[in-house]
């Protein structure tokens, strides 16, 4: 019998200590597990859901009923914020703060702006809310919006104007240009084309040039100009570079070179986010790997549609491929941001983007607030990035991680409740273990 106890003693008594620093293990391993996933400045699970787009877009209509003026003063701010954006010619800003209007003018105003809106049945929600807007602004700053909104190579004809060409139709020539009728709403003529409806987006911006220019720059590389390095890179992988194997569209490869090229180019790159990327696209077309492929490609002279052919050849043969495809989360974020704001909005953006996690931020912020985030960003600057409520990711491998860190912590926690009440009572509590 004394034999039996002390053996029941034995095993009782180590088996809590095995317990508790296995814990001590596995809740540091789990917590670092729990940090590493929501907190990670990785851009490959940026894919925003529509949750987290319809939260950033209420908090991005609270800062803006934040920042609205009080008063009776409140349209006549609101009109020039928006003919300040057109002076600036940043129509998606222009545009950003006429949708904002709601927010920023007086109730009554918003009132009347959103019954406008809703009679209205033509075109999407934000397009009829940009009608309704546009009623509410000094006539001299709805028309210096509508002829900076209006396509390129079209004319805006007024109502009286095509009455005029009615009643002498042979006066009326306007077979060398498309019109452009301006209506508005409540207006009894339905056949009038809202020049809203036809605004175009600047979707294949596109600044890298041809290949002989890439030709010409790569010749003063080789010379030693050397300043605009992170410029030429980004140019021939976009023009030279094998999408398929970068894991980007060529629509989406270039407006993304093109709008960090002009980014790098006017200063507005944050340093931080300029650094890595120089460090990261070094990678991608290492310098001695370049020099080399280039020095062979011009070393014999020769026209110059022949001398790009051989630059072509020569990036295309010094991109590492691996490292490139590393890079193709972040080129599609910027693409992505280009295709809802503009360039003009995404080098707003950019501007403000210190890490690879504040790109993310800023194609959330983007996806939900489209040109309402450009204008957003004139008034508060970086601060607009901050809005996306995108600290934690919590995707599903976290949300197993938090149980299980749950689970070693209560473990842990029952563990030494037993421990204790075993030095209290000197013998172990079944019911705890």
């Amino acid at each position: 019998m004394m034999v039996a106890r002390k053996k029941s003693g034995y095993v009782t008594g180590w088996l809590p200590a095995i317990v508790f620093n296995v814990l001590l293990f596995l809740i540091p391993l789990f917590s670092v597990q729990v940090i590493a996933g929501t907190f990670s400045d990785s851009v490959d699970q940026a894919t925003p859901t529509a949750e987290t787009i319809t939260e950033t877009r209420k908090t991005i209509d609270r800062t803006f009923e934040a920042l609205a003026p009080a008063g009776d003063g409140a349209r006549a701010s609101w009109a020039e914020l928006v003919d300040r954006q057109l002076d600036a010619r940043n129509t998606s800003a222009a545009r950003g703060f006429l949708l904002a209007a709601p927010q920023l003018l007086s109730r009554e105003d918003a009132r009347a702006i959103r019954a406008a809106a809703s009679d209205e049945l033509s075109g999407s929600a934000d397009q009829r809310l940009l009608r309704a807007a546009l009623l509410f602004l000094p006539n001299d700053v709805r028309n210096g919006y509508l002829e900076s909104a209006r396509p390129k190579g079209t004319e805006l004809i007024s109502a009286e104007d095509v009455e005029d060409a009615s009643s002498d139709p042979e006066e009326a020539d306007v077979s060398d240009t498309e019109a452009t009728i301006i209506s508005f709403p409540g207006s009894d003529d339905t056949s009038f084309v809202d020049p809203i409806d036809h605004m175009t987006r600047p979707a294949d911006f596109y600044v890298l040039g041809t290949l002989e220019d890439l030709a010409n720059n790569s010749r003063d590389w080789l010379r030693g100009n050397r300043r605009n390095t992170i410029e030429l890179k980004l140019t021939g992988l976009a023009m030279t570079g094998d999408p398929d194997l970068i894991n980007v569209s060529p629509a989406r490869l270039n407006q993304a070179a093109s709008v960090l090229k002009t980014t790098i180019k006017s200063g507005r790159l944050g340093e931080n986010y300029a650094r890595s990327l120089r460090q990261r696209i070094d990678i991608v077309i290492p310098d001695d790997t370049l020099q080399l492929e280039l020095e062979r490609a011009l070393s014999e002279v020769a026209p110059l549609d022949v001398r790009a052919e051989r630059v072509r050849e020569a990036f295309a043969a010094s991109i590492d491929y691996r490292a490139a495809a590393r890079l193709a989360p972040e080129f599609n974020q910027i693409g992505r941001i280009t295709e809802v704001t503009g360039p003009m909005g995404a080098l707003s953006l950019l501007e403000h983007a210190h890490s690879a996690r504040d790109i993310r931020r800023a194609r959330l912020v983007a996806e939900a607030g489209g040109d309402r985030t450009v204008a957003l960003t004139t008034l508060i600057g970086g601060r607009t990035l901050s809005l996306t409520g995108m600290n934690l990711q919590w995707s599903e491998r976290t949300i197993l991680l938090v149980m299980a860190l749950a689970a070693a912590c209560i473990a842990l926690l029952l563990t030494v409740i037993s421990a204790l009440l075993r030095m209290a009572f000197g013998r172990p509590v079944t019911a705890i273990f």
